[in-house]
């Protein structure tokens, strides 16, 4: 019997060490993604420029320009912590799943 349970701890050590490089690489693969993610989203910040141009449509619409000029402020307002909000979600998802399926 203690041979037998032995045997069954030394194969459970076996397997969770030989799981322990894989654990990290995951780990290491969600960082490259989050990084990757938070460099997409600063270059697409970066290559909206043309939102400047919302207020030159403004004037050449005049009916509609308070419209406009509305909608523009409130993008130009929100849109940072928009942008704040999706980056901590897209931080904390990975970190919020690993602590979640995490053994110890």
């Amino acid at each position: 019997m203690v041979w037998w349970r032995a045997t069954i701890r030394a194969r459970a050590d076996a397997a969770r060490t030989a799981a322990q490089p894989i654990s990290v690489l995951q780990g290491i693969a969600g960082a490259c993604f989050v990084g990757a993610a938070a460099g997409l989203a600063t270059v697409a910040w970066q290559s909206m420029h043309w939102l400047d141009r919302i207020g030159e449509l403004a004037v050449r619409l005049e009916s509609r320009r308070a419209d406009i000029a509305a909608a523009s402020t409130l993008a130009a307002g929100h849109g940072l912590s928009i942008l704040v909000a999706v980056a901590c979600g897209l931080v904390l998802a990975p970190l919020a799943i690993y602590l979640t399926l995490a053994d110890d």
